[in-house]
């Protein structure tokens, strides 16, 4: 019965973030970011190429979101100070991103966190990263090519959704 409870709960909570997703699509799958801040000030932190949105939990920061232009960027391990732990549920879902680099020091990836990015085409991941949540590549092509350090949490999560997987240990 505990595997049922389980399953319970993350069907409820992968249909609740579905839910949201939906509501922050402004229908042809691109998160509408103005009526989702309206009203409220957000953190972000960024250049002329895109701003990273983010709250602060413990005196770490989580990169909530994206906006700008750009399609390839960096996730940084910093904002205004801020050390980046993780990168928060659906943060980048339903972006038009062809590329995203997770910054070394990054240790969690939210509930899919970049789902249903079609035109995601390459994921590096850090070897800090510890855990990432169920369906972060959810509705990703399947030629999404996924770089990380070999014996790494990162290579183990890549390697049980099938991706081709990159290993970058050479590089350095």
């Amino acid at each position: 019965s505990n595997s049922y409870l389980n399953d319970e709960v993350y069907r409820r909570r992968i249909s609740e973030l579905e839910e949201r997703i939906k509501a922050l699509s402004n229908g042809n799958g691109i998160a509408d970011t103005e009526a989702e801040t309206e009203g409220e000030k957000l953190p972000t932190s960024g250049n002329e190429d895109g701003k990273f949105i983010y709250s602060l939990e413990g005196g770490m920061a989580i990169i909530t979101g994206y906006m700008g232009n750009a399609k390839s960027i960096v996730i940084p391990s910093t904002v205004d100070g801020y050390t980046v732990e993780r990168i928060a549920d659906s943060a980048f879902a339903r972006s038009d991103l062809e590329s995203i680099e997770v910054s070394e020091g990054i240790k969690y990836i939210g509930w899919f966190a970049f789902s249903d990015c079609v035109a995601l085409r390459t994921v590096i991941l850090p070897k800090s990263l510890q855990k990432a949540d169920y369906g972060i590549f959810n509705g990703c092509s399947a030629s999404l090519r996924v770089v990380c350090h070999s014996d790494t949490y990162a290579a183990v999560y890549a390697k049980s959704y099938g991706f081709t997987i990159e290993y970058s240990d050479n590089e350095k």
